[in-house]
């Protein structure tokens, strides 16, 4: 029940997570802590176990963060087939092409986003034409399936399911330009960026690294830290979930 659930919604958030282990635990009987940290721990053991069955079919639930406002995520993550294979059963190639172009646009920019407009205008590039009503119903269905997500502004960007899923193409495509953060050695496309040594922090690792320091140096050479730090209000959903007692080697 737990795992179809995850097969057929791919990402969900921690507190859906949670409501779904608690489901499982009053569907088949099963004891469940009566405070918050035991249930957790439940949890952890309980997915933990999951991923130790289902990995020699490479699978694995695998935890992130929406890196705008620190949404605690889990999807289930297939380790064996290339991420745009996985596409493929769901997107036409033209389409497949036009997300690897939304890819490469998006990695050069700063905050890993490009507006409506700029996606748009991807179609230009590809070998086979599309209609731009085409490609806008196209990254219409990437945002409802959760794998781009678009701001208020109209910007898109990566979801947290695509930082999980892409991470490893991401990083053999884009050597130079993809960063771990370097609090949470996690990849970091939106975040900031030290102006001396370049290394990367997500915004909630940067409120969790500087909130009790007098001062604001990085954490890789020490020089000033140029960026104003999140505040506690905007980063706070991500720090409840930070500490999960879940093993981050296998989600």
């Amino acid at each position: 029940m737990f795992l179809q659930y995850f097969m057929l919604h791919g990402l969900v958030d921690s507190k859906g997570v949670r409501n779904l282990f608690k489901t499982c635990c009053e569907r088949y009987s099963q004891p469940l802590s009566s405070d918050e940290a035991g249930r957790m721990q439940q949890l952890a053991n309980f997915v933990i176990t999951i991923n130790r069955n289902i990995r020699p079919f490479h699978l694995t639930i695998r935890k992130g963060f929406d890196e705008d406002d620190s949404t605690c995520f889990y999807c289930l993550v297939n380790t064996c087939d290339s991420p745009i294979t996985r596409l493929s059963s769901d997107y036409t190639v033209n389409e497949l092409e036009l997300f690897k172009l939304f890819l490469g646009s998006i990695m050069m920019t700063d905050d890993a986003a490009i507006g409506s407009v700029e996606a748009l205008n991807l179609t230009a590039s590809l070998e086979k034409s599309m209609s731009r009503d085409d490609a806008q119903r196209f990254y219409e269905r990437m945002v409802k399936n959760k794998w781009l997500k678009k701001s208020s502004r109209g910007e898109l960007s990566l979801s947290t399911r695509s930082i999980l899923e892409l991470d490893p193409l991401i990083h053999s495509m884009y050597p130079e330009v993809a960063r771990q953060c370097n609090i949470c050695s996690r990849l970091c496309l939106r975040g900031q960026t030290c102006n001396n040594c370049q290394i990367k922090l997500h915004l909630y690792c940067a409120n969790r690294y500087f909130k009790n320091r007098e001062s604001h140096t990085c954490p890789n050479c020490s020089q000033e830290w140029h960026h104003s730090v999140p505040s506690r209000e905007s980063s706070r959903r991500g720090e409840s979930n930070f500490n999960t007692t879940l093993d981050d080697t296998s989600v």
